[in-house]
């Protein structure tokens, strides 16, 4: 299958939004005039203005629901990151010093990451065999309350 690209989309979506802006802001001129008159009649909270104020609330909220879809989708690939490299794990080992390990291909390579300065502390030419991160991870604990695996009483 032939899946559209991040790039691709977000454009798309750049066009709908000004669209939708145009749209919208050649409603509000025409509406300009009369608006002042309206208002003192009727007052501020009337069905249509509520309806309205809904009408965008759920606009706003569809377009992040959307955007978090996509990302997800997509994950960090539009983002400038190289296809062939990424973050494998990391350990905190002082306040504010990390080991990361990165594979590279076929190589994974141990970094050292210090504020002003990363070194190669070793590279391997055979991928670690065991580079799962294990399930300390702050998500686990939700993932595990979310999706109860079958058979087990999460109480």
């Amino acid at each position: 299958m032939n899946y559209p690209t991040l790039r691709s989309v977000l454009r798309r979506l750049k066009v709908l939004f000004v669209l939708t802006l145009i749209s919208v802001s050649t409603s509000a001129l025409a509406d300009e005039a009369s608006a002042p008159l309206d208002v003192a009649k009727e007052g501020i909270f009337t069905p249509a203005y509520l309806m309205q104020s809904f009408a965008g609330l759920v606009v706003v909220i569809g377009l992040i629901l959307i955007l978090a879809m996509l990302f997800r989708r997509f994950g960090d690939q539009g983002l400038g990151a190289p296809g062939n490299m990424r973050v494998i794990g990391g350990l905190n080992v002082g306040q504010r010093e990390r080991l990361v390990l990165v594979q590279v291909g076929e190589k994974q390579i141990l970094l050292g990451v210090a504020p002003g300065s990363v070194h190669s502390v070793m590279t391997f030419d055979e991928p670690l065999e065991n580079t799962q991160a294990p399930s300390s991870q702050p998500n686990a604990l939700l993932n595990r309350i979310i999706n109860p695996k079958p058979g087990r009483d999460p109480s």
